[in-house]
C-alpha cells in the first residue's frame, strides 16, 4: 500500500505512546533500583523490563498492520 499522511500519522502515534510507556516503566524501575536492592525492587524491575518488551513488541507488529493496510479492518469492525 503507499504511505499516505494517514499512515504516518498512525505510525508517529503508535511510536509515541510506546515511548511514552517504556519510559514510564523505566522511571519505575530506576525509582525501586535506587530506592535498595530488596527482592521486590528486582522484581519490580523485571516486571518493568517485561512489560517494556511487550510494549514495542506490540509497536512494531501494530506498525505493520498500518504498512498492510490491515488496520482499517480492525478499526472498522
Amino acid at each position: 500500500m503507499g504511505d499516505t499522511t494517514s499512515n504516518r500519522s498512525k505510525r508517529i502515534v503508535v511510536i509515541a505512546i510506546a515511548v511514552l510507556f517504556v519510559c514510564m516503566f523505566m522511571i519505575t524501575g530506576i525509582v525501586f533500583m535506587l530506592s535498595g536492592f530488596s527482592l521486590i525492587s528486582i522484581v519490580v524491575v523485571a516486571v518493568c523490563l517485561i512489560f517494556s518488551a511487550m510494549i514495542v513488541y506490540y509497536a512494531v507488529e501494530r506498525i505493520k498492520e498500518i504498512d498492510e493496510g490491515v488496520d482499517d479492518d480492525v478499526d472498522n469492525y
